[in-house]
């Protein structure tokens, strides 16, 4: 079930993204998110993830196979299957992503491969282009926390999606903010992705 984000949660969840992405985009995001950190409440902690891929040593074992589930736009109230394949090649993890039925306004995109270099903690998607998503970029830590940013989704109708998610043994839940074009309505929106692993 979708828990909508607090605004202390919100805070953090830039704040983690722009921490998480500094690295792959600058070292402005990084110091925006420490500071946007310092300002998340106090009485509100960080979630812990699960043991996806365990420890603090990065293994792709967990993450691999097939997960089955659904995608919700609870704005827009719109839902669909979605289906996710995670395959190990060579260094690299390649997920293959399929959202079914009308994403964004936009009918049932095709199916979008992405792939993520791992690392000693973590698997990093570097910013890869989608002809339907934008771009993207993200990181699945060993312990299962994900995080991801997706910008300029064509054909203009999401500006910017921030993505935060714990990824399990057997499941994985990623909630998003959507932030469309300026003078749209709505101007944001909360969406969810819920998979099991088949």
């Amino acid at each position: 079930m979708y828990v909508p984000f607090t605004p202390a949660a919100d805070v953090r969840t830039r704040a983690r993204r722009a921490a998480w992405l500094g690295p792959l985009l600058g070292p402005l995001p990084g110091l925006l998110g420490l500071i946007a950190l310092g300002t998340a409440c106090e009485h509100d902690p960080l979630p812990t993830a699960g043991n996806g891929g365990g420890g603090g040593s990065f293994v792709a074992t967990p993450f691999l196979g097939t997960w089955v589930g659904t995608w919700t736009n609870l704005a827009l109230n719109t839902s669909g299957p979605a289906t996710l394949v995670v395959d190990l090649v060579g260094n690299t993890l390649v997920a293959r992503i399929d959202l079914d039925g009308d994403v964004f306004g936009a009918g049932d995109p095709p199916e979008q491969t992405f792939v993520a270099q791992i690392g000693a903690s973590a698997a990093v998607l570097s910013p890869q282009n989608s002809t339907f998503f934008g771009q993207v970029a993200g990181r699945l830590e060993a312990d299962g926390s994900v995080i991801a940013v997706v910008d300029d989704v064509p054909p203009g109708l999401v500006r910017q999606i921030d993505i935060i998610g714990t990824w399990l043994a057997n499941s994985l839940d990623l909630d998003a903010t959507l932030t469309y074009p300026a003078g749209s309505s709505p101007e944001t929106a909360r969406a969810a992705v819920r998979f099991a692993k088949q």
